[in-house]
């Protein structure tokens, strides 16, 4: 039996908080965004290490204001902010699909607290993490792999995948390297050394 020999697991974190401002709006809203992605590899064992982290430059929404009525209710308050969203940020719809109904909340809820009396300003920020996890196979699994591709040899390093003797890396494509070399090479490069396929 195969297993996967990739994954990729998205993660978004959400966090607000409200200060009140001076504005003859009842309420307003602002965006930090950034995004971090990870580049994995996890042994048969389960230990991961980190093999490389980037950290995105924050994007930033100015402050918006929103027309009291928009605060009367969720679906309007959720299609104001996503009208919004779309117009002056790069943020991908999916993702948008994911905050706009916490900011959303977070603005109606403020407003009926207020009772509407002072404005206020929420401050949104949301932080998407990729992780792209590549998976070691276990030693049970190499003599299968072998009947499956032609190469005995490591096409890194040009030695031979000996059982036992070092980890062993299945990318998704179904080429196989010894764990350290692959990840030496994905340090450089984001595509297979023998395809060119990319496996990020």
């Amino acid at each position: 039996m195969e297993t996967s020999s990739t994954k990729l697991d998205v993660f978004i974190n959400y966090d607000s908080k409200m200060k009140a401002v001076d504005s003859k709006y009842s309420g307003s809203f602002s965006l930090r965004f950034k995004t971090i992605v990870r580049f994995l590899v996890r042994n048969p064992s389960g230990r991961e290490t980190l093999v490389e982290q980037k950290i995105k430059p924050r994007e930033l929404v100015s402050e918006t204001e929103i027309p009291p009525f928009f605060l009367a209710e969720e679906e309007t308050c959720c299609q104001y902010i996503a009208s919004v969203l779309s117009k002056k940020t790069n943020i991908h719809s999916w993702i948008q699909g994911r905050i706009v109904p916490d900011i959303s909340k977070d603005m109606i809820e403020t407003s009926r607290l207020l009772e509407e009396k002072e404005g206020f300003l929420v401050e949104a920020e949301v932080e998407v993490v990729k992780e792209m996890v590549l998976l070691s196979i276990n030693v049970n699994e190499l003599e299968s792999l072998r009947i499956q591709t032609e190469h005995d040899d490591c096409t890194i390093c040009l030695e031979e995948l000996l059982v036992g003797q070092r980890e062993i890396m299945k990318l998704h494509c179904s080429h196989i390297f010894h764990e350290d070399c692959i990840i030496m090479w994905m340090r450089h490069n984001r595509s297979c050394p023998i395809c060119r396929q990319n496996v990020v």
